[in-house]
């Protein structure tokens, strides 16, 4: 055979996800592998980007009236004012892009936040955070802390919401815990989380009965590669700034976090779901069938754009109970 076919590892498609996402898990591969160049990182996030651009620019177009690149304490951030904000409300959103803390960036990941912006009306504040290997823990971490701390001279806390995906996910969480107990700053109005990375060790369920099922990631290529060149030999993996479900969440807004069965977090999502509620804060978790890591990246995707309207939806609702 002049090409190797590609061959899905599911024993089951399942018929009861939209079109698109059967012919994605058909085929579909966990990506990583081996690294070890910043060349090789530089090449992985070039690869990230243009992977991501068509929807992306659907979101631009579809959902976003003025994009604007500032700095706030030395750190790039992407303002996105979507279509019909309505300024006099005045509710803004923090983002917090994903890629395992090595990769992405906030300005080819409209398609994740846009739509959630546009619907909720809140101007967002999307952070360029600085990545590993270069930057490693806390430095991505201290810069979405500088912005928060930032930002809340301009804007009152229960104007602001957090929202962030897969390690932005636990980075949103990670910041907040340090922006309370380091630096004694007031909690926003709610969070939002798409399979957040709520834990780096290998312990949770789905990190093993997904070994092979999740059609997006797994340990040994997909995040262990990441890990070791983000959290330092001295640093444990289990702080509750690296794993934000051993942390403690006593005083945090409302929170909604979104999983799907193929998530390899999942586990990970219904145990910080569970821990965020026995510390008596308000938590919802949506779990999508047949939904990988990251399902909210593919724009047309009807689950992936009913977890947006959701997400949004409760936004506007604890905009409505202000």
């Amino acid at each position: 055979m002049s090409s190797k076919q590609v061959v899905s590892p599911f024993y089951h498609v399942p018929s009861t996800v939209s079109e698109e996402a059967q012919i994605f898990l058909r085929t579909a591969i966990p990506v990583g592998g081996p690294v070890d160049s910043i060349d090789t990182w530089q090449a992985i996030r070039k690869g990230f980007a243009e992977f991501s651009k068509t929807d992306h620019d659907k979101a631009l177009i579809a959902h976003v009236e003025k994009v604007d690149q500032i700095t706030l304490k030395n750190v790039p951030v992407t303002v996105v004012t979507p279509k019909d904000y309505d300024s006099e409300g005045g509710n803004i959103m923090i983002y917090i892009h994903g890629g395992a803390y090595t990769l992405g960036s906030a300005d080819h990941l409209f398609q994740v936040f846009a739509p959630v912006a546009h619907q909720a009306s809140l101007k967002t504040y999307a952070i360029n955070y600085r990545l590993a290997p270069k930057f490693p823990f806390p430095s991505g971490l201290n810069d979405c802390v500088k912005v928060y701390k930032k930002l809340l001279k301009t804007h009152e806390a229960s104007k602001i919401f957090f929202f962030g995906d897969s390690a932005g996910g636990s980075l949103a969480l990670s910041t907040l815990l340090k922006a309370r107990d380091e630096e004694s700053l007031p909690m926003p109005a709610a969070i939002g989380l798409f399979s957040p990375m709520a834990e780096a060790e290998k312990k949770g369920d789905t990190f093993y009965s997904l070994e092979g099922r999740s059609p997006v990631l797994n340990y040994e290529d997909s995040l262990k590669p990441s890990l070791d060149v983000y959290v330092p030999k001295e640093i444990e993996l289990c702080h509750p700034y690296d794993s934000p479900v051993n942390g403690n969440f006593k005083g945090f807004p409302p929170t909604k976090i979104v999983s799907g069965t193929r998530d390899y977090f999942l586990s990970s999502c219904t145990r910080l779901r569970l821990k965020m509620r026995r510390d008596g804060v308000k938590t919802d978790l949506d779990i999508y069938e047949g939904m990988g890591h990251g399902f909210q990246q593919n724009f047309k995707w009807a689950e992936a754009q009913e977890s947006r309207e959701e997400m949004a939806k409760f936004f506007k609702e604890v905009i409505a109970d202000a």
